[in-house]
């Protein structure tokens, strides 16, 4: 990517979808596979995928990496908390709320049940999205590309939110939607 696509402009290498899944398959979203999570039930890179992770430093190493080859680093998310998260009543990082009290499991993908929707409205939301994207940032993330969410009829406040948790955590992250 460094030799062939940097010079014309493209220099954000992004880790594609379920990052955070170990038993990955060829075939396809294997429903309800157990997610690699904190305990503050932020996704973790899967160890036996991302051999950083094995010693707890996430995708910091491979960040350098990629930012050594001037290029920035990004990581696809699907919105959301993880719905294992919300099934266990994990505490939110920083926050009084909980992963079960800020979601909206009736708000899901079709194609992927790793998640459930947030309450927008819900003040966790907000501590949600701010203690994953802290995460994330200190690993060196530069830009999320953030599924299901390109629509903003529909996605209005799940957009906002997001916007609003990166301008607060103190790095420039550059937001990507997209919808699948």
């Amino acid at each position: 990517m460094a030799e062939r696509l940097l010079p014309v402009g493209y220099d954000i290498a992004t880790v594609g979808p379920r990052w955070y899944v170990a038993q990955m398959t060829t075939s396809g979203c294997r429903p309800f596979a157990p997610l690699e999570l904190d305990a503050h039930g932020r996704p973790q890179p899967a160890a036996n995928r991302f051999p950083s992770a094995i010693e707890g430093y996430g995708f910091a190493p491979l960040a350098a990496q990629v930012h050594r080859l001037r290029l920035r680093f990004g990581v696809h998310l699907m919105p959301g908390v993880p719905r294992q998260a919300v099934g266990q009543g994990l505490p939110i990082a920083g926050s009084p709320w909980r992963c079960d009290e800020i979601a909206n499991p009736d708000s899901t993908c079709a194609g992927n049940t790793d998640m459930c929707g947030v309450n927008p409205d819900h003040p966790g939301a907000f501590d949600w999205y701010r203690a994953w994207l802290v995460q994330l940032a200190a690993c060196g993330v530069d830009a999320v590309t953030v599924d299901d969410i390109a629509s903003p009829d529909e996605n209005a406040g799940e957009i906002a939110l997001i916007r609003r948790a990166i301008d607060a955590i103190g790095r420039r992250i550059v937001l990507i939607s997209s919808e699948t």
